[in-house]
């Protein structure tokens, strides 16, 4: 939200700058409360949500749009924000950094513990705080702690959105 205080440092800007991002958090915004876009013909939400993030930041002077979104179990969820990604970086000029964790963001740091098939659980939130991992300080341990290079081959979700990373943080900014 304009004006409050830049967001602490949370799950996403630590497995960014843990792919070699160096940044500077412009603004944070929760999904609820993202100004849907409205021109066009842009009529799913979720798509509306991408397209308003990337104008937000836009018009906030910021150069990379970092976030996540949950599928949750909504595979059209899934699809409409990955169709809407590119349009989102040509319409408004912002390199995307961001993408749909399946099931849920949990679900990768099981994948940051070793874990495969980590994007199978339907609660993922669940497991991680049965095995003593529920608060935020101890997420961000597994992120700190966690070896990109033994990422389970098919935790896809956080493979694509780490590569988007890597693109998005380096080279110039687009016009």
């Amino acid at each position: 939200m304009r004006g409050a205080a830049p967001p602490k440092t949370g799950l996403l800007e630590r497995l960014a700058v843990k792919i070699g991002a160096t940044m500077e958090i412009v603004d944070g915004v929760p999904w609820k409360k993202i100004r849907k876009y409205r021109a066009g013909d842009h009529a799913r939400a979720e798509r509306r949500n991408v397209l308003g993030v990337a104008e937000m930041a836009r018009d906030a002077g910021a150069q990379v749009v970092l976030f996540v979104r949950d599928r949750d179990g909504d595979e059209s969820r899934g699809r409409e924000i990955e169709t809407a990604i590119p349009d989102a970086e040509q319409i408004h000029g912002m390199r995307i950094a961001g993408g749909v964790a399946i099931e849920e963001i949990e679900a990768w740091l099981l994948a940051l513990l070793g874990e495969s098939d980590s994007e199978k659980h339907k609660n993922a939130k669940e497991v991680l705080t049965k095995r003593g991992h529920s608060t935020l300080e101890q997420k961000l341990a597994i992120v700190d702690g966690g070896e990109l290079g033994r990422i389970p081959a098919d935790a896809r979700s956080l493979a694509q959105w780490l590569e988007r990373c890597r693109i998005a943080f380096q080279g110039d900014p687009k016009p």
